[in-house]
């Protein structure tokens, strides 16, 4: 598959490239700047078009003229810049005309100083020089971000990514103009993280397939909803976060250090609270579209895709992690046992498990419909034991969410993965 991308603004092509080639290996990518994009669309072959902060709003300005037939990717929409147009923009219109004249008066410093406030100063590293012609689009592309506007959502058949932590765009206004936005929980307007979810959401990349072994098996299904989900988990998940932060708690700064690994790690709701870690913290999960947005989110940890039923290949560890995964194992026992034989002498463990009385209002009416294997916490005790593990600590913890509807719900769990079969209905 070939993507024609028209980047942001000042973002050079060829670095928007690699990023997009080191997430997106299998597409081929093409990419233009704004000033570009016309004659880009005009004369470049391909199966789908990207575009990313500016070149978003370049294609929402100019969607007329986009094929229908063509799918469309946006990364961090504009349909405003400034603050005062109420579309989700930051910055307000005074400090974008005062970047448009220091860009007139000393160019480099200039952008630079947009790709530190931008976040992206990490990976892009500092620019050097920049031609006339260049200065020139690039005053040329800021008058666009002060004048175009866009009120009304894209196409359906567009798909949209944005940061929940973007310093640029308001995230939440902007889903009030485009509903079907996928906000991206951690992620902010480096495209990195964007562009991993664009891959696994997007329907050319990842076309659906029926499975009736799936279908028959349980744990199968329940990892193929997660990989499906990997984008939307983190938005979604405010008690797996409140229970990840609930755990990371136990382990004190002093203690972060030495080999660990973490099993079911999703996309890093606990990873993210044990950094920094001194020495190696290996994350896997057995969804690897999980693993992949891991990866993107939090690269200086090691991300590996494995089933925790499986730890023999991973070296002794000084600590293993496994927040809200247990309950979702059928011989859970037996797998406690592989763990403990991963563990060095002196090693440690920390779990959070889902104990009965977790959603119980929805099992009190639907009692067929859970996908978790419930165990009270003397059982998961016994289990432990009978692992050759000693519980040094544990802690009943309640955490209450009140939703609207049914309705709501649903679509939470289902977001998240936690709806393996789609067997009811609101009613």
């Amino acid at each position: 598959m070939k993507i024609l991308w028209i980047t942001g603004w000042a973002v050079p092509p060829a670095w928007f490239s690699s990023q997009a080639y080191a997430v997106w290996p299998e597409a081929e990518h093409r990419v233009a700047t704004p000033t570009q994009a016309a004659a880009a669309i005009a004369s470049e072959n391909f199966e789908a078009l990207g575009g990313y902060s500016l070149g978003a709003l370049w294609l929402l300005v100019h969607v007329r003229e986009i094929p229908k037939d063509i799918p469309v990717i946006l990364l961090a929409p504009i349909f405003a810049f400034t603050a005062e147009e109420n579309c989700g923009g930051k910055v307000a219109h005074a400090q974008l005309r005062l970047q448009r004249r220091r860009l007139r008066k000393d160019a480099v410093p200039a952008v630079n100083d947009f790709f530190q406030r931008a976040g992206m100063a990490n990976s892009l590293g500092r620019l050097d020089s920049l031609s006339e012609s260049q200065i020139s689009d690039l005053d040329e592309e800021l008058g666009w971000l002060e004048n175009w506007k866009v009120k009304e959502a894209p196409p359906q058949h567009w798909c949209g990514f944005v940061g929940a932590e973007d310093p640029l765009l308001d995230a939440v206004e902007l889903k009030k103009i485009w509903p079907d936005l996928q906000i991206i929980a951690r992620a902010g307007h480096a495209p990195g993280a964007l562009l991993c979810a664009a891959k696994l959401g997007f329907p050319l990349a990842n076309p659906k397939t029926e499975s009736k072994d799936v279908d028959r098996d349980l744990p199968q299904a329940v990892i193929q909803n997660f990989n499906c989900s990997a984008a939307a988990y983190e938005t979604h998940g405010a008690m797996q976060a409140a229970l990840a932060a609930k755990l990371a708690s136990w382990i004190a700064p002093e203690e972060r250090t030495g080999n660990a690994v973490e099993f079911g790690a999703g996309t890093g709701l606990f990873t993210r609270q044990m950094s920094p870690w001194k020495e190696t913290y290996t994350a896997t999960d057995a969804a690897p579209n999980m693993v992949e947005l891991g990866r993107a989110l939090y690269p200086s940890v090691h991300w590996k895709v494995l089933n925790a039923h499986e730890p023999s290949e991973l070296v002794p560890v000084d600590w293993l992690f496994a927040c809200n995964v247990l309950q979702w194992l059928e011989e859970p026992e037996t797998v406690l046992h592989g763990w403990r034989k991963i563990l060095t002498s002196g090693g440690r463990f920390a779990v959070a498990i889902l104990l009965p009385g977790t959603l119980q209002e929805l099992r009190a009416v639907l009692p067929e419909a859970s996908p978790l294997h419930w165990h009270s916490e003397p059982e998961w005790r016994e289990m432990f034991t009978r692992a050759g593990l000693t519980v040094e600590r544990a802690e009943l913890w309640e955490h209450v969410e009140i939703l609207p509807n049914s309705i709501t719900l649903l679509r939470t769990l289902h977001a998240m993965g936690l709806a393996p079969r789609r067997t009811v209905n609101a009613g």
